[in-house]
């Protein structure tokens, strides 16, 4: 008797438990808010938002214009404590990124440069000559500066191989239904297809249009408001890579990037006068059960954004952050 009462309680208090992990990872439905100009592009503030290079839009031009903004350094930190005293062992940013801007508020040139315990390794210069079209696509012109490395030809491949991080799309052809890029920086010669007229997104139109081979990548929508870009696998099989969704008021309010076998859904707060307020990292397997959360938080000074700042789901208190873009502005003299 006293062990059956004992199992009981045990699968009473796995069932809380269970159902006290399951309530941690709900995402709290907000009402919509309304649109509001950030001067960050928060939607290209991620991975794949630095990687594409042919639409620098991570910056309002708008705002960065009438703000008289001339340049802004972004320094991303990695914070690692020890196990048992949370001593904070690095400090020192991993990653600069400069930009300057020209009248207007359009990017004219970002330097991205790598470091290591505060070293500058190496940086990756992009130019842009062009102005932004319609789309924010303007291709640059790349050039490298890798230092603490001998001059030679393996040095030159292995900078050449750097450089295939970032993607440079170059405009191939367009109509009023898709635009096709070349992403010059990919040796498959992999083309990605925005298609802009919603009644062509299916996968029927792909295949009999594109032919695709699965190292392409598709977008239902603009390069701007696209809701979902994919490869195509044995013809019929979508290979996710992004999905967003946005709101009636078209402000963004998820996005789920796809790598690997496992899925990030961010889901993106606002105050009520919307202006950001920061996201919820949700890391799930690709069969969506949930393992980890991440919470970070924007702060403003002078109703600029002045850092972000990443939180595991157990630092209640957010007093330890985990990692921090931190955003400095110049202005124009």
């Amino acid at each position: 008797m006293k062990k059956h009462i004992i199992y009981h309680l045990m699968a009473l208090l796995f069932t809380a438990g269970a159902c006290q992990n399951e309530e941690k990872t709900q995402i709290t439905e907000v009402q919509t808010p309304p649109m509001k100009e950030q001067l960050v592009n928060w939607s290209a503030m991620n991975r794949s938002g630095w990687k594409n290079m042919s639409f620098p839009v991570w910056f309002s031009p708008k705002l960065i214009d009438s703000l008289g903004i001339d340049h802004v350094v972004l320094e991303f930190t990695n914070f690692n404590f020890t196990d048992t005293s949370l001593t904070v062992s690095d400090t020192l940013p991993y990653r600069k990124i400069l930009i300057d801007f020209r009248p207007k508020g359009e990017v004219q040139k970002v330097v991205m440069k790598e470091m290591s315990s505060g070293v500058e390794i190496g940086e990756f210069i992009f130019s842009y000559q062009a102005h932004m079209d319609s789309f924010g696509y303007s291709a640059p012109a790349v050039s490298s500066n890798v230092k603490y490395r001998k001059r030679s030809m393996l040095s030159l491949f292995n900078t050449f191989q750097e450089l295939q991080q970032y993607q440079r799309l170059v405009l191939v052809e367009s109509d009023s239904s898709f635009l096709n890029y070349l992403d010059k920086s990919s040796k498959e010669e992999v083309h990605h297809y925005f298609i802009l007229d919603s009644s062509y997104w299916n996968v029927s139109f792909i295949d009999q249009s594109y032919t695709p081979k699965g190292k392409n990548i598709f977008y239902y929508g603009s390069p701007k408001d696209y809701i979902s870009s994919f490869a195509l696998v044995n013809l019929v099989e979508k290979s996710m890579n992004e999905e967003k969704t946005y709101y009636p008021t078209k402000v963004i309010k998820s996005q789920s990037f796809y790598m690997n076998d496992f899925v990030t859904e961010r889901h993106y707060t606002y105050d009520s006068t919307g202006r950001f307020t920061g996201f919820l990292d949700s890391l799930k397997t690709s069969a969506k059960d949930f393992l980890h959360l991440e919470i970070s938080e924007v702060n403003y000074h002078n109703d600029l954004p002045n850092s972000l700042l990443f939180f595991n789901e157990e630092d209640t208190l957010k007093s330890t952050p985990i990692k921090r873009i931190q955003f400095h502005y110049e202005y124009e003299k």
